[in-house]
């Protein structure tokens, strides 16, 4: 505990005095915790000898110069309280005032019919070159940038030639984010999606989709079964995701043997017609996103194939 009004006195001769000191009360503290600075010295009933009594005299003339100087400090550097509280606000918080604090993202390309590779700049500075049709970059991991509203570009690569014109991305600090490219050639779009990458529950693996594909139905049901489930009395585990959506961390139990294969079935809204019908095999704490995506190149309908990115383990 800091203690405020803190003064050193030299020791007192032993058998001829002693000295109680106790402290003044420091704000915030209980009623009945007492500190006052007060030193209550109090003689024996035995004569004091004059060499003890002129020694205590110069002691005490030591504590009222140290006092002296206190007081004289505390009165230079007397600060109003809400100052106080401002500046401590400041130094603890990370990021007030502060353009120092970092975010952390990864680019995901989903534009189909894209006519060539892409140059990616986050505020003016190129960030990722030649980036194709469904890469994830950084390929594993994530990139480090300032937090805040920075400006993401797209282009084609080698070109000034834009795909995406100036988007405000508003990363948000000590975080991790999905940007995803994704919508056709004639209208593309940047989608900025959180992860949550703690671990999952022991004997737990995470899944989450996301529907990235412009000629996907409007929206879609998701099915996480056993391999060779009949999903017609099956209710979906996500319903009507939508375009750009993305769903939340399913948790799927993990046997003892530490691996389970679930299969994933992607229907539209409503109906029990297999769009996507894929098997994943998953470990004891892993977690997974799986990216639906238009056939590239040309778009125009749901690939057969999600992407799937490692988020953990």
């Amino acid at each position: 505990m800091k203690r405020e009004g803190t003064l050193y006195a030299p020791p007192l001769p032993k058998g001829d005095v002693t000295a109680n000191i106790t402290w003044r009360k420091v704000a915030g503290e209980a009623d009945d915790v007492v500190r006052k600075p007060s030193a209550v010295i109090q003689n024996s009933h035995k004569p004091v000898k004059a060499k003890v009594r002129i020694d205590m005299l110069i002691r005490l003339a030591h504590v009222r110069t140290a006092l002296r100087k206190e007081k004289c400090l505390s009165r230079l550097f007397k600060v109003p309280l809400f100052v106080l509280a401002l500046f401590t606000l400041c130094v603890l918080a990370p990021s007030c005032g502060s353009t120092s604090s970092t975010a952390q993202y990864r680019l995901v390309q989903t534009i189909p019919d894209a006519p060539d590779n892409l140059d990616i700049s986050l505020n003016g500075k190129p960030v990722s070159t030649n980036v194709g049709f469904g890469a994830t970059v950084p390929a594993s991991g994530y990139k480090s940038g300032s937090a805040g509203s920075d400006p993401i570009e797209v282009f084609l690569t080698g070109t000034t030639t834009p795909v995406i014109n100036s988007t405000a991305l508003n990363l948000r600090s000590g975080l991790q984010s999905t940007v995803l490219l994704t919508g056709l050639y004639a209208a593309p779009t940047v989608i900025l999606l959180p992860d949550n990458n703690t671990a999952p529950l022991s004997s737990q693996a995470e899944v989450r989709i996301i529907d990235a594909s412009p000629s996907a139905p409007p929206s879609v049901d998701i099915y996480m079964v056993g391999p060779g489930t009949d999903i017609s009395r099956v209710e979906p585990i996500i319903s009507s995701l939508l375009f750009g959506q993305a769903s939340v961390y399913i948790s799927l139990t993990i046997p003892s043997s530490g691996f389970a294969q679930t299969m994933m079935i992607v229907t539209a809204s409503g109906s029990k017609t297999q769009l996507v019908n894929k098997s994943y095999l998953l470990s004891n704490g892993q977690i997974r996103t799986v990216v639906l995506v238009d056939v590239s190149p040309g778009g125009g309908a749901l690939s057969f194939f999600p992407l799937e990115l490692n988020d953990l383990n």
